[in-house]
């Protein structure tokens, strides 16, 4: 997943609840075990999202040459699992 913001609208949460959305929806999707994000290392704004829902940072690598001029082309990934359900919805004594 991606999110890109023009700069008068960052710092409004506006990504995370987007963001929040679309994992919403695509764990109503049967065949998706997980989902990825990735962005550039010096944008931190971007890791912001996806620390704030619960992903985990799993992977830093070079990445294909950065996209704006402020990139330093190290790419990090961030994965979130689907949730597993409870057992009969009732929590063990």
């Amino acid at each position: 997943m991606g999110y890109w913001l023009h700069p008068a609208a960052t710092g409004q949460g506006i990504a995370t609840r987007a963001t929040a959305a679309m994992v919403t929806e695509m764990f109503t999707l049967p065949d998706v075990e997980y989902l990825e994000i990735t962005h550039d290392l010096s944008d931190a704004s971007s890791a912001a999202v996806p620390r704030r829902l619960g992903f985990t940072e799993v992977l830093r690598e070079r990445g294909t040459p950065p996209a704006v001029p402020s990139g330093c082309g190290i790419a990090v990934v961030w994965r979130l699992n689907r949730p597993t359900p409870p057992i009969n919805g009732t929590p063990c004594p």
